[in-house]
C-alpha cells in the first residue's frame, strides 16, 4: 500500500516573491503523484491519498496528535 498526501491546491498557499514563487511552482507534485500511482496500481499496489492536514503532528503508528 502506498499513501501520499492530496497536494492538489498546494500552490494556493504559497506568497512569497515572484522569483520565489517560480521556484516553489517549478516542482510538479501532481506529476510526480500520478506516476507513483500508475506504476503503483500497474504493479497492483493500492494507492491512497489522504489529507495533509495535520499529518506532520502525527504519530504513523498510534495516530495521536502531538501537538
Amino acid at each position: 500500500m502506498i499513501v501520499m498526501e492530496d497536494l492538489t491546491n498546494i500552490r494556493d498557499d504559497m506568497d512569497f516573491s515572484s522569483e520565489q514563487n517560480y521556484k516553489n511552482h517549478g516542482w510538479f507534485f501532481n506529476r510526480l503523484q500520478s506516476f507513483i500511482a500508475y506504476k503503483a496500481i500497474e504493479a497492483g499496489i493500492p494507492v491512497y491519498f489522504v489529507s495533509p492536514a495535520w499529518t506532520s503532528a502525527t504519530c504513523p503508528k498510534c495516530r495521536r496528535c502531538t501537538s
